[in-house]
């Protein structure tokens, strides 16, 4: 089972959290029949905004990343909420490349000239929309990179994934961020472990909880679930088409004789025929 790993370590001056995902990111494999390397990136950042969603205060709230870089996968996007609702899509699912020192070369398929924007919803008022230029093409690093430009909260993001046979078998990671007034002390010590070699190794060996008791010390900790869960559905689509106006919606019919509504996220068409305009604004002249 995925988990969301909360807790305060380093004398409860460092915020940890730990992620495990696989079932997420073997999902997002399924609905989009990514490659390795499709999923080695994708899994990456659906890690990371899955982090940033697990520190939403308000129920209301979302956040999306998307990469547009000129790296072989396209754009990737990742979209996420306060209940850990998680989604991603990337441009072309089935992106190859050579391996490099034989490991998937996620830095190729992202890009390192582009940008990573995040918009975050806290529910309140205007979103908080944040830009930060690719340097590398590694997510770890341009993570760690948006943190400390955009959102000036120093945050250490490691990032893993693995793939066997086409499928995931193991994803997850771990971020790390001082508190205000965190000492020199504790940020020493928590980074050196943050640091070591063998993190990942011992991330797949543990469970979420497990592994921030053992490797960073932390007692007190919460744990949430994420899932792999898109928010479309028809009638969501028929109300955002409703959007588009009675008169627009008769021209799109006209063309194909049906409207084609496509979630990326999911992967799924919504289909909408003549009899289905009609219904839409019939109920919408009778509400009136």
């Amino acid at each position: 089972m995925d988990q969301v790993v909360k807790a305060l370590v380093g004398g409860g001056e460092i915020s940890l959290t730990v992620i495990k995902n696989r079932d997420m990111v073997q999902k997002a494999a399924v609905v989009h029949l990514l490659s390795d390397l499709g999923m080695h990136a994708l899994g990456r950042v659906l890690t990371a905004v899955t982090y940033m969603c697990a520190h939403l205060k308000d129920e209301r709230g979302k956040i999306s990343a998307t990469f547009k870089g000129d790296g072989a996968g396209g754009d990737l996007c990742v979209a996420g909420d306060y209940f850990l609702h998680m989604r991603g899509a990337i441009d072309d699912p089935y992106v190859y490349l050579p391996k490099r020192d034989g490991e998937e070369d996620v830095a190729a398929c992202i890009g390192k000239k582009g940008t990573l924007t995040v918009v975050r919803d806290d529910g309140y008022e205007q979103p908080f929309v944040g830009v930060c230029d690719l340097s590398s093409g590694d997510v770890s690093e341009e993570f760690t990179r948006y943190f400390a430009l955009s959102e000036q909260l120093p945050t250490a993001f490691a990032l893993f994934a693995e793939t066997k046979d086409d499928d995931c078998a193991f994803s997850g990671g771990v971020m790390i961020q001082p508190l205000p007034g965190a000492s020199e002390e504790a940020v020493t010590k928590v980074g050196e472990i943050f640091s070591r070699p063998d993190l990942k190794e011992l991330l797949k060996e543990m469970d979420a909880e497990t592994f921030a008791r053992e490797v960073f010390g932390a007692e007190e900790l919460s744990c949430r679930t994420p899932l792999y869960q898109c928010n479309c559905s028809r009638a969501y689509l028929r109300d955002v088409l409703m959007s588009f106006g009675e008169a627009e919606l008769r021209d799109m019919l006209k063309q194909d004789g049906r409207i084609c509504a496509h979630c990326h996220f999911c992967n799924t068409d919504y289909v909408f025929y003549e009899e289905d305009v009609n219904e839409m604004f019939a109920q919408g002249a009778n509400e009136a």
